[in-house]
């Protein structure tokens, strides 16, 4: 068994080794150890630093490639989305005319004497205003 005394100095010792011990984290070495590094080669210190340097301008590098591909991948996105816009729009132009045209032609027709191709004209005038409207509600519940 151990007498108090030397479970008291043994303590201590714990409490001094807890006490000292000391973390550093970075890329460059705690200076002490950099010194130490001198020690073994006098050029050591400076080639951990220019490494440490390198390291850091890949990894800028690296974030600025990242920044560049995601704001290239933006812009795809919005030229995309731009032109679908257009595709729309220019859609929604030609069922109108194809719309208003059948319709007049009803109409000319309508009062040359033709009811029967007239009423024809109408209906399908009439039946591309509600498929276009009825694929236009379906694409953007899809979106």
């Amino acid at each position: 068994m151990m007498s108090d005394e030397q479970q008291n100095n043994s303590k201590q010792h714990e409490i001094q080794q807890i006490i000292s011990h000391v973390s550093y984290q970075g890329l460059i070495p705690h200076p002490d150890i950099l010194a130490g590094f001198k020690d073994i080669d006098p050029t050591l210190p400076e080639r951990v630093i220019r490494m440490a340097e390198q390291s850091l301008d890949r990894l800028d590098e690296r974030l600025k490639a990242d920044i560049a591909n995601e704001k290239e991948e933006l812009s795809q996105s919005k030229r995309f989305i731009e032109k679908e816009a257009n595709y729309d729009l220019r859609a929604q132009a030609i069922i109108t005319l194809l719309a208003i045209s059948s319709i007049a032609a009803a109409i000319y027709l309508s009062i040359a004497g033709y009811e029967y191709t007239a009423s024809i004209l109408v209906v399908c005038g009439f039946a591309t205003i509600i498929t276009s409207a009825i694929k236009g509600v379906s694409n953007k519940n899809k979106r």
